[in-house]
């Protein structure tokens, strides 16, 4: 760093030195030499100087001027529009100029050059020492003139890997040999600032006073009483702006001291755009220096009132740095949106270290103590909630945090090295409950029972927050949890962080009782071309161990459910593909699965279905997969799978033994599923190789279906038989051919179902081609068997007696029903 300064100074001094120093020489010698000689003469004098490729154009040549335009040169980078000069004889004979006038003067400077110039192998250890005679030296040799002013100007500087630009107009005046005048006005980012102040260079000593939305000849007022003296020239009327003084003493045995002062009031960035201002600050600090750069008894202090930024305003702040002992010491007190108090001391490195390495690093103590009322959230947020008892948080710790320049870093990474650790030592959180009424949300019990850590760098951030909460509760649409516990992550730009965990013991969610979950939690944000905009990207696990659902509403039970899901990003909902939850037993109404699973993953819009795979107790499999299921409207479109599915069996048992027997079958039926209802499409069942039973025990349902084959055969000695044959084989009957065809409806579907075998009663069992049965409305006894609507309540025997009864009415109407 001081090497940096110094080569800065050096630079800039050799850079006016022989562009204003020369061309005085050849104004003296211009009137023999000519201008054509004269350019020629000038370039060779600054090349000789050290200055590359440099370019010089002579406008205009006499005896009381010389103007000059196009003055320009590569290294040190400058160019200057336009330069005259104003003498008489008798100060060209003193070796000096009246007036100096330059316009248009562009000079690039980069103060932090990624590769350090190696020195020259000749240089001597003490070529680059600072001291106050070698300033003196260069700084006397500039003054030959009376009067410079500079116009329409603009400095150019490298830093950070960006380039800076500020306008600016100046003046300097030289009273006599040992003491100048000077003054500037340059614009930086769009902001006017004036300065002005004086040189002795005998006694090496500058001061001057800087002002910021200020008048000029700016002064300090509010500093303390240590450092009034430095406020001689303070303004009593400044009523806003920025002001400051400072005063820089270089003594004759290399040794110095700064001391610096600045004062605000009454600022209002509201034109700005911003909502910011402040009512007073100051800043002040000293120090004494030796030609080392090295700091001693040095001192800064910081204070603040009524610093406001929107709805957050800080009442007071007070920093003070001393060297002495390398302390550091914040106290902040902050009254809007709420009231809080910040402390803060510890040691940081000494300004020396800082100025000879690059790098500074602090270990501070810090507590915090702050309470919020329902009132002051209420004024921070665009809704109504309310918080009782108020929030009140104390806690302490240590803060760890450090910087390393670039040109310093050893790694030479190019970039600038920093570093955050804060931990908690002591963490106080009073337990509260929160309640928002227009969501109708209410939390109980709420604790963070600490620590807190965060730490920071270049590759990102990354911090844990625990928490715990009673009860939460949202009334629509009826979401109830009790007993959860958070360790959260959240890291910003970091990939090396590990996943918080929670643990929820009871969730119920619309009447539906659900498992205790618990899992694994992380939330990454990714900055956007290091904007303040995150893009959240959650890591978030839900795991399920022998869990359990309870849904009376809708007759849904589950249990034994196992699995883990990882959701991918919250808004929307959304999961990678794979996801996999196992469970042992299912009972949807009447329906009993065990020992299934469903593979999913979750889109923004939709489920969609990879495979899901259960057993039936009777025996068999349903399988489905590649379906989906759409959030809005709630709708699934499924293809069900039957494999060695004991259909008769299944039945029978539905029945509770009126109809009987077993028999196994394969086959694909489409299900669309509806939150009200099951609709069937077109499919087909068909029976295993081999013989199955099949049986209706209820004479009232045998009946039902025989009614029309009696009155067909009536009055027929040996087709009555027939009837009678038949009638009794249908209480039990032994097939091998069965087939159900589904076919949908504009109300409902209907099932054509055909059995071939013989009875397996009697003397002489009857024997049956083909018995065809064909049933309407199928779709009304699947539902009543999962328990949908409001039928439910009604018995699955009392629906297979309308069923039937509508079979029959159907097939004396169209004559369907066969009898071979």
């Amino acid at each position: 760093m001081q090497t940096q300064l110094r080569r800065l100074i050096g630079k800039t001094v050799r850079i006016i030195v022989p562009v204003l120093l020369f061309l005085l020489l050849a104004a003296v010698s211009a009137l023999s030499l000519g201008p054509a000689a004269l350019e020629k003469y000038i370039a060779c004098r600054m090349q000789d100087a050290g200055l590359e490729n440099p370019q010089i154009s002579v406008v205009s040549l006499g005896p009381g001027g010389l103007d000059l335009r196009d003055v320009s040169a590569d290294n040190p980078d400058f160019q200057i529009d336009f330069v005259h000069f104003s003498y008489t004889v008798k100060s060209l004979m003193q070796g000096r100029v009246t007036e100096v006038l330059i316009s248009g003067l562009r000079y690039h400077a980069d103060i932090d050059s990624r590769v350090p110039a190696a020195a020259a192998p000749s240089a001597s250890p003490d070529t680059h020492r600072f001291s106050g005679a070698m300033l003196k030296d260069q700084i006397s040799a500039l003054v030959f003139f009376d009067q410079i002013h500079i116009r329409n100007s603009v400095l150019e500087i490298g830093f950070s890997n960006a380039c800076h630009t500020v306008l600016f107009d100046a003046a300097l005046a030289a009273q006599d040999a040992n003491n100048l005048h000077f003054s500037a006005n340059p614009l930086v980012y769009g902001i006017p600032v004036h300065i002005q102040g004086r040189m002795d260079l005998r006694a090496l000593e500058t001061s001057g006073q800087i002002g910021v939305f200020a008048p000029q000849n700016p002064a300090s007022q509010d500093v303390p009483g240590d450092w009034q003296k430095t406020a001689k020239t303070a303004d009593p009327d400044l009523e806003r702006g920025i002001s400051g003084n400072w005063s820089v003493h270089l003594g004759e045995k290399q040794q110095g001291r700064f001391e610096v002062s600045a004062a605000a009031r009454g600022l209002d960035f509201s034109g700005l755009g911003m909502e910011a201002g402040l009512d007073r600050a100051f800043f002040s600090a000293r120090a004494f220096f030796d030609n080392e750069w090295t700091f001693h008894d040095a001192k800064a202090e910081l204070g603040l009132n009524g610093l406001f930024y929107k709805d957050f305003q800080i009442d007071s702040l007070k920093c003070v740095l001393t060297e002495k002992g390398s302390d550091l010491a914040l106290a902040a007190e902050m009254g809007r949106p709420f009231a809080a108090s910040l402390k803060i001391n510890g040691t940081q490195s000494r300004f020396s270290e800082i100025l000879e390495t690059g790098k500074w690093q602090a270990d501070l103590n810090w507590r915090f103590k702050g309470q919020i009322t329902s009132a002051e959230l209420v004024a921070m947020l665009p809704m109504d909630v309310r918080v009782n008892p108020a929030a009140g948080l104390d806690a302490a710790g240590r803060l760890v945090f450090g910087f390393s320049s670039a040109w310093t870093d050893k790694k030479k990474s190019g970039q600038n090295s920093w570093f955050v650790d804060l931990k908690t030592e002591e963490f106080t959180f009073t337990p509260l409950n929160i309640h928002v009424p227009k969501s109708l949300l209410t939390v109980r019990g709420l604790e963070l029972p600490g620590p807190v850590s965060v730490k920071g760098g270049p590759n990102g951030w990354k911090t844990r927050i625990y928490a715990k909460v009673n009860h939460v509760r949202k009334a629509a649409p009826g979401i109830d949890i009790r007993d959860a516990t958070l360790d959260l992550s959240v890291v910003v730009n970091d990939e090396t962080a590990e996943p918080g965990s929670f643990a929820v013991s009871s969730i119920q969610y619309d009447g539906i009782a659900l498992p205790a979950v618990t899992g694994t939690v992380l939330i990454r944000a990714q900055s956007r071309d290091r904007l303040l905009r995150p893009v959240l990207q959650p890591e978030l696990t839900v795991s399920v161990e022998n869990g359990e659902i309870d849904w009376p509403q809708s007759g849904l039970k589950a249990a034994g459910i196992s699995g883990r899901v990882q959701i991918r990003d919250l808004f929307p909902l959304t999961t990678p593909g794979n996801q996999r939850i196992d469970i042992k037993r299912l009972q949807a109404g009447e329906l009993r699965l065990e020992d299934g699973f469903v593979i999913f993953r979750i889109e923004p819009d939709s489920l969609f279905l990879e495979k899901t795979r259960w057993h039936l107790p009777d025996g068999g499999v349903l399988t489905a997969h590649s379906s989906r299921l759409d959030f809005d409207p709630m709708v699934a479109d499924l293809d069900v799978f039957f494999q060695d599915v004991d259909l008769v069996g299944l039945a029978a048992r539905l029945t509770e033994e009126k109809i009987i027997g077993s028999g196994r079958v394969h086959g694909r039926v489409p299900i669309q599923w509806q939150p009200e209802r099951i609709r069937i499409g077109k499919g087909f069942l068909y029976s295993v190789p081999g013989t199955g039973r099949f049986g209706i025990k209820d004479e009232k349902w045998r009946n039902a279906l025989m009614l029309y084959v009696r009155d067909a055969l009536a009055g027929h000695r040996y087709l009555s038989l027939l009837s009678k044959r038949l009638e009794k084989a249908l209480g039990n009957f032994e097939y091998h051919f069965l087939t159900i065809n589904l076919e949908p409806g504009n109300q409902d579907a209907a099932a054509r179902i055909e059995l071939r075998g013989k009875g397996v009663e009697g003397e002489s069992p009857q024997e049956v081609g083909s018995l065809v049965i064909n049933v309407n409305a199928i779709e009304e006894i699947l539902n009543r068997v999962l328990g949908f609507y409001s039928t439910k309540d009604r018995s699955i025997a009392d629906a297979l007696d309308m069923l039937f009864e509508d079979s029959r009415k159907s097939d004396q109407g169209s004559g369907k029903r066969q009898n071979r």
